[in-house]
């Protein structure tokens, strides 16, 4: 077994790893759902813990049996899981996956679920799919398995470092936003009492003019229920501004008294 069979292995479960979580989240959303980091259809970590399981687990499976061989795949592939997500967090700021609402979970980077599902992939991978992969593989000529493994690797090698440019600007593109939010609250701030008059002076006109509609239209009603709830949550804004600058005004006269 050389490079290109490696390389070939890891491209087969990275492309397995993919169709399943295409799968698995298309149908938990239920429309087409695109996963992975990079742009081809290959989830990597799958590959990584395909390997793992393949060097750790495989050699001891007869002696691990099908119970031993499922918590085995199970932390190996959780480890893998939680160093994936830790090292793209510090590398690109942003995390990839987040399983903070999930039972069972450990600082959001792996969960129960997912780890159960890795285990009973674990067993796929050691009883069913390794014996016959291997074999199919090994079929292949030693010159054109190295081959094919140097056309995948550069491949993967270019298809990460474009993904890598492209998150990185999802990520400057994201703390710009942050940024501006900041500013635009620092804003708010600072104009607080302009924007609290004019607000004011809307709302003493929205009441003037809603009275006089209900008073000539008790029972008029609206079919724009977004509006309505916009009005009252408007009201009862403007009530909450209005009560705070009277009760302003009002310690200000106490202390001019005093």
């Amino acid at each position: 077994m050389n490079f290109g069979f490696y390389v070939i292995l890891f491209s087969v479960f990275s492309f397995i790893g993919y169709i399943a979580e295409v799968i698995y989240c298309s149908l938990r959303e239920r429309k087409l759902v695109n996963r992975g980091f990079l742009y081809g259809p290959f989830l990597p970590i799958y590959g990584f813990g395909s390997l793992a399981i393949l060097f750790l687990i495989h050699p001891l499976m007869d002696r691990l049996k099908i119970v031993g061989v499922f918590f085995f795949s199970l932390i190996v592939t959780s480890v893998i899981e939680y160093i994936g997500s830790f090292l793209l967090e510090k590398l690109f700021k942003i995390k990839l996956w987040d399983y903070s609402k999930k039972f069972l979970n450990i600082n959001g980077r792996v969960c129960l679920l997912n780890s159960t599902l890795f285990g009973l992939g674990g067993i796929a991978i050691v009883y069913l799919i390794i014996p016959r992969l291997v074999v199919h593989i090994e079929r292949i000529p030693l010159l054109l398995q190295t081959v094919l493994g140097y056309i995948l690797a550069i491949g993967f090698i270019l298809d990460f470092t474009l993904s890598s440019i492209n998150i990185i600007n999802f990520s400057k593109a994201l703390n710009a936003i942050e940024k501006k939010r900041r500013e635009i609250e620092d804003l708010i701030e600072e104009n607080k009492e302009e924007f609290e008059n004019e607000i004011r002076k809307h709302i003493e006109r929205a009441q003037m003019l809603s009275n006089k509609i209900i008073s000539s239209f008790p029972t008029a009603t609206t079919h724009f229920e977004e509006l309505d709830q916009h009005i009252l949550k408007f009201r009862r804004e403007g009530k909450a501004i209005i009560k705070k600058i009277k009760r302003e005004i009002k310690e200000k006269s106490e202390d001019y008294k005093e």
